[in-house]
Formats: C-alpha cells, sequence, structure tokens
C-alpha cells in the first residue's frame, strides 16, 4: 500500500513536490514533550523501506473490495456512509491518516508526564492501576484538576446503513466519505468519483429532497435521531454537484486505475470509464453555491403536493441545504453537525471529474490543491451554513493524510513555510472574528493507523497521545500513517524531523489554543471523523477500539467517527464499542464523567475510570491487557465511594462479542474511602468492570 503511495508521489501527481530545491523549508519542530527521545533516521524511504500490510482487499463475505486509489490510499470495505443505501459501494482507499500535530522546537505541550515505565512485555511485575475519583484525567494538554464530562459525540461511526437498529448506544452517525463530494440534495445524487468509475445514481433509488437523510430504515438523521442519537451530515464545497444523469457502470469494469484510463485535459467529454462519463462541465453537472441571497425554499424540484416555492436545482445551494435540515430537525433533542466535504486535499485524484481542470495545464489526475481552494471554500460555506442556522456546529477542514501539512501543493504552494493546518486555523479565526460569529466549531481530520498483527495494532493508538512512543521509529511511523517521510522540497524528512512522535490529540489541541488564546471566540474542539487501527478480524481490532474510545475519552476530544476497513459482521471495532456503550448486550453505557486512572505500564496495559454525573456511588473501569499472556493488576481507588461489587465484562478470544465473566468475581475492599480490588486480566484482552 505505500509502496504504491510512493511511486504515485515520485512519479505522478507529486512529481514537482518531490524534487529538490523550493522555498524554504518550515520552522524546525522538536516535540511536543519533555525531552522526547530523538527520531531514528532510517537510510531509506519508509515507505521501501519499512512498508505496512494492507488491509485485506476480500471482504469475510468474500466480495472484492475496491484496490485503493493512489490519491488516497485507503481500502475500504462496508458500504459507504450514506444512509440506508447499503447498493453503494463503500469509499476506497483507507490507509492514510493526517498528518500528526506540529512539534515546534523547544515548545512543550505534555503538561503532564504520562505513567510510562517502559517496562518489557516480558518483565512486568506489581503491575498497578491508580484510579482517583476526585481527580480529573491525566490529559497530556491542559489537565483538568476536577473530573471532566465525555463528550457522547466520541462514540460515533459512519453510517453503513446497519448501526443505527443496533443495541448499541452510538454518539454520533455520520454521513460521509467520496460519494459526499458531488451530492446533490435537491435530487439525492451522487457521484463516486475515481473510487467507483464514476458511478452517478440516486442514493438509495430516492429522488426527494435529502433523500438519504430522510430515510426512515438505515443510518439517517431520521433513525439516528428517533434513537437520540447526533448526525453528522456533509456539505459539498467544490464548484460541481451531481445532476439527474445516470451512469449505473459497475465499478470492478473499470480496471485498476479508473481516474486514468483514457483521461485527456480538455472541457468536453473525457473517456473516463465504460460508460465514456462526461467531467464537468457537462450535462451530467450543476454548479454548487454556497449562498443563495434570497428567499429559502422547502419544495423539491418534482413535489406537486408540497405548497410554497420550490428549491433551486441550477445553481444548488448549500445554505438552503442547511435551512432544510434546520426546518426539520432544529427541534430534536439530538443535534446536526454540519461537516464541510469530505478530504478536499484529495479531490485532484478522488474526483477529477469536478476538479481536473481548474489549473491549465495540469494532466488529468495531476491537479492540485492548494491551501486557498480549500480555505476559500471553508469560509464561504462555512459563513453561509452559520447565516441558514447559526447555532449547528461547522467541522472543517476534513483533510487526511499529509494534508494537514501540505494541502496538496506542498513546497510549492504559497503559503509554504507555514504548514497547511496552521494557515488554516489563522484564516478561519479571523474570518470568524470578521463575521463576528464563529465560522469554525471544530476542527476536524481523519487520521488512519491501520495495522494488520495483532502486536502492531494495540500500540498504534499511543501515536494519538504518547509522547514516549518511540519504540516505533520516526520513518516506521511514516510508514504507518503518511506512506512518506514529508521531503517536499529536497530538504529532508519533514515529517520524522517536525512531526514525531505523532501525539495526535495534544497536538492539535496546541495548534488550535495558540490561534484562539484570545478569548475572542469559542475555542474549536477536536473531531477525527474517520479513523481506524486495523485488525478487524482478530482480537487486536477490539483492543485497539476500546483503548481509542478511552484516549478520545481521557484527552478532551468531541468528535470521533470510525471507519471500518472489514464487513461489519464478527467486526472486533465494532465489539470495541460495546465495552463503552452495550456492555450489557442491553444498551448499559459506562459513565459520562472522566476521572484520573494511570497504569504503572502503559505498554502493555491501559485503563480508563469513569463516574456517573446521575449516580454519585457508581463507578465503571475499562481495563486493557495488551499483551499476549494473562496479566493480574492490583486495581486501588482513592477519594472513592463505599464500594462493594463488582461485575465484568470481557472482550477477549476469537469471539468479536462482550460477554458477562462467569464465575467469582473480584472482591472488593473499602476503608476510609479507599478502595481495592485485584484482577487477573485475560491475554490481550479489554474489560468493563462496572462497581457498585
Amino acid at each position: 500500500m505505500n509502496t504504491i503511495l510512493w511511486s504515485f508521489v515520485c512519479a505522478g501527481t507529486f512529481l514537482a513536490a518531490c524534487s529538490s530545491g523550493s522555498t524554504s523549508s518550515s520552522q524546525p519542530d522538536a516535540s511536543l514533550a519533555d525531552g522526547p527521545a530523538q527520531p531514528q533516521q532510517d537510510s531509506a524511504s519508509p515507505a521501501a523501506d519499512q512498508p505496512q500490510a494492507s488491509p485485506d482487499v476480500v471482504l469475510s463475505d468474500g466480495n472484492a473490495v475496491p484496490v485503493p486509489d493512489v490519491g488516497k490510499r485507503d481500502s475500504a470495505a462496508a458500504p459507504e456512509a450514506f444512509g440506508g443505501d447499503t447498493a453503494t459501494q463503500p469509499e476506497a482507499s483507507r490507509t492514510d491518516g493526517p498528518a500528526p500535530p506540529d512539534v515546534r522546537t523547544n515548545d512543550a505541550v505534555t503538561d503532564t508526564k504520562p505513567s510510562d515505565t517502559n517496562v518489557a512485555e516480558t518483565g512486568a511485575t506489581g503491575l498497578t492501576f491508580a484510579i482517583d475519583i476526585a481527580k480529573g484525567p491525566t490529559r497530556q494538554y491542559q489537565p483538568p484538576a476536577q473530573p471532566a464530562p465525555v463528550s457522547p459525540y466520541i462514540y460515533g461511526m459512519n453510517g453503513f446503513g446497519t448501526l443505527v437498529p443496533m443495541k448499541t448506544k452510538f454518539g454520533l452517525i455520520r454521513d460521509g466519505g467520496d460519494m459526499a463530494t458531488d451530492y446533490n440534495w435537491t435530487n439525492n445524487y451522487y457521484n463516486a468519483g475515481a473510487d467507483y468509475c464514476y458511478q452517478q445514481r440516486t442514493s438509495g433509488d430516492r429522488i426527494d429532497l435529502a433523500g438519504k437523510l430522510m430515510a426512515t430504515t438505515g443510518d439517517s438523521v431520521v433513525t439516528a435521531h428517533a434513537k437520540s442519537e447526533a448526525f453528522l451530515a456533509s456539505i459539498p464545497i467544490a464548484d460541481y454537484v451531481a445532476s439527474s444523469y445516470d451512469n449505473n457502470g459497475v465499478w470492478t469494469n473499470c480496471g485498476s486505475d479508473p481516474d486514468t484510463v483514457g483521461c485527456s485535459n480538455n472541457n468536453s467529454t473525457v473517456r473516463a470509464n465504460v460508460n465514456n462519463f462526461p467531467y464537468a462541465p457537462s450535462a451530467a453537472f450543476v454548479a454548487n453555491r454556497a449562498a443563495k441571497g434570497a428567499a429559502f425554499c422547502l419544495c423539491g424540484p418534482t413535489d406537486t403536493a408540497c405548497t410554497g416555492c420550490k428549491v433551486s436545482t441550477d445553481p444548488v445551494y448549500q445554505d438552503e441545504f442547511v435551512n432544510f435540515l434546520k426546518v426539520k430537525f432544529a427541534s430534536d433533542p439530538a443535534p446536526v453537525f454540519l461537516s464541510l466535504d469530505n478530504e478536499p486535499n484529495y479531490w485532484e485524484s478522488t474526483h477529477p471529474e469536478i476538479w481536473q481542470n481548474v489549473y491549465s495545464g495540469q494532466t488529468c489526475g495531476g491537479g492540485k490543491v492548494t491551501y486557498d481552494d480549500i480555505v476559500g471554500r471553508n469560509k464561504a460555506f462555512a459563513a453561509a451554513a452559520k447565516g441558514a442556522w447559526p447555532a449547528a456546529k461547522v467541522f472543517g477542514p476534513i483533510a487526511v493524510g499529509d494534508g494537514l501539512v501540505y494541502a496538496h501543493s506542498y513546497a510549492q504552494d504559497l503559503r509554504w513555510p507555514t504548514e497547511f493546518l496552521d494557515y488554516y486555523l489563522q484564516q478561519m479565526h479571523q474570518a470568524s472574528v470578521a463575521a463576528g460569529a464563529a465560522l469554525l466549531d471544530v476542527l476536524d481530520i481523519h487520521y488512519y493507523t491501520v495495522g494488520s498483527k495483532d502486536a502492531d495494532c494495540v500500540q498504534y493508538p499511543r501515536m494519538f497521545w504518547d509522547p514516549n512512543y518511540t519504540e516505533l521509529s520516526a520513518s516506521a511511523a511514516d510508514a504507518v500513517d503518511f506512506g512518506w517521510d514529508g521531503n517536499s522540497d529536497g530538504k529532508g524528512p519533514y515529517f520524522d524531523n517536525h512531526w514525531y512522535p505523532r501525539q495526535m490529540i495534544p497536538r492539535l489541541q496546541k495548534k488550535i489554543a495558540a490561534v484562539y488564546s484570545d478569548a475572542s471566540l469559542p475555542v474549536p474542539g477536536v473531531s477525527f471523523s474517520e479513523y481506524d487501527a486495523g485488525c478487524e478480524t482478530t482480537i487486536g481490532g477490539g483492543v485497539a477500539e476500546a483503548d481509542l474510545l478511552g484516549i478520545f475519552g481521557r484527552e478532551g476530544v468531541f468528535a470521533a467517527t470510525a471507519w471500518p476497513l472489514q464487513s461489519l459482521a464478527g467486526n472486533f471495532l465494532l465489539a470495541g464499542f460495546d465495552l463503552f456503550r452495550n456492555y450489557d448486550g442491553n444498551g448499559a453505557a459506562v459513565g459520562d464523567v472522566a476521572v484520573q486512572a494511570n497504569t504503572s505500564d502503559n505498554k502493555s496495559t491501559s485503563v480508563y475510570a469513569f463516574t456517573h454525573s446521575d449516580a454519585a456511588a457508581a463507578v465503571d473501569v475499562v481495563a486493557i491487557n495488551k499483551k499476549t499472556t494473562a496479566q493480574t493488576v492490583t486495581i486501588q481507588f482513592a477519594s472513592a465511594p463505599a464500594l462493594s461489587s463488582a461485575t465484568l465484562y470481557q472482550l477477549a478470544g476469537k469471539t468479536a462479542a462482550v460477554a458477562g465473566v462467569t464465575g467469582a468475581a473480584p472482591a472488593v475492599s473499602c476503608a476510609g474511602g479507599t478502595c481495592t480490588l485485584t484482577y487477573a486480566m485475560p491475554a490481550m484482552s479489554a474489560t468493563t468492570i462496572v462497581l457498585r
């Protein structure tokens, strides 16, 4: 997978970026931690030196997964995240994630040192979990002194048509993916782009306004809200959306590289696939605009029963779409959030049908996406959305992989050596001040740390936070998330020198705080609307997902929606959610307040503890063993209520399901506000301990 990416980087679209001699590089970054180990420099490129195994390319039901698009390098194997439209293929290419947060020289972000003893896996002794019910979680950036609420939106999933009916209490359902970029809410059409041979059709065979979101089955706003689950809807921000033009060729007929088959750089019909699909501008697309500048309407173009004015269909206006959502759903208890499109930094490869001719002289599939291409559209569409629905939270920029640093123009961008994400935050802050209201509520990115072996998958969640995660060399980390070392100007491996160790969450929080430091605007939250740690068909995937959910709660993340890469049947990632949101099989959930919980060995274990805002005497613990052998741990509770019983629910072994633990439960002893229990954690497992 990364070998594919590296060939793409230095042989095609990124050719100029791979050459030496450009503008000066950005300021050096050292680390977010206090005195981290120096990066281990490898002589070869990460993609060639330490390629990461790709996720399986065949689903458990035998369906082939599309070949990963080299522009995005991620390989999905579940239906596309469109409510109820299970016939639609998934968003392709899923192996790269956003670049890790910024680490500037002598710019420490870690306010608290982790309790990491780096005990070797075979030699841990005296393992302890220390929990203090009266103290806040041990965050890496600005740890709270007091227990802190956990955002329910971190327990989110991308909608695949079957999630809402489950007993699991997901906090957030997302409608997104590459098929969101061309989506036309006025006719319910989308174009799948290069992922699926530019298939263009209706979502779920509906032609009503926002049909995929209005469905009464599947994963729609209607069904999610009926279960009190929030919804993240996508707003297209590119220049075109799909017209009522059908191109229903099956993606498997397109070959391995559909976005370049017979491709030419002209403004007429492009022989892109078996159906000779016409790229924009053409009859297959209509113009997409941010603001209507006139009264909003609510009647569909073919709806004869609706009284009132009809929505505009050419151009299509996104503020009219947002107003439609407001009218339909603003009174519901669960919110609707608004996402500014999907992975715009890869439009040139995922959506050449609407982006290929933006820059003259570019070959098809060889275009660029500059900082201002993304920022300008984010400003305009966020302002329009807020004008239509001021209370709705806006997520942006939804960048992925090296796009956090470079957009898709690399060191040639006019804004370089400022990293893209820094520029984006600065510009959105300035635009918000000028508008007199926040245009960006949540900084949202995609970050994939996909492993193929349990031993790797259970460690990769540390890339989200751990300043001491240096067992993974700098170039090996590149191979896990970015697929290359970031040397876009011939001045050395940028990611190795500036973004190592990764510490994704505290890095993003620090970037936000550096810009939103004047208290003139609310500080945006952090979101990962696509992520995956891999190993979904084995226990390592469940352990990794449980660890990530605990990390998101402890570190103060606002929202997160996983994107599974394998079939949902027998999926350990999905089972990992149940440890937090359905541990008893009937929707029971851990507490909504995070308290301090530390382990004496965070290489081989993790621990997370919660209390309930509505039940002072209830405590829940999620205990994780990353080793392939059992470990016995002593769990100590300070400032504890008089706990007397422990009930255990466990994910372990070869079955992707949480089950109650039979036999005698660990005894809980309490005296003077301190409680203790000893628990033998099974090999590679995650356990929810319910204490009352």
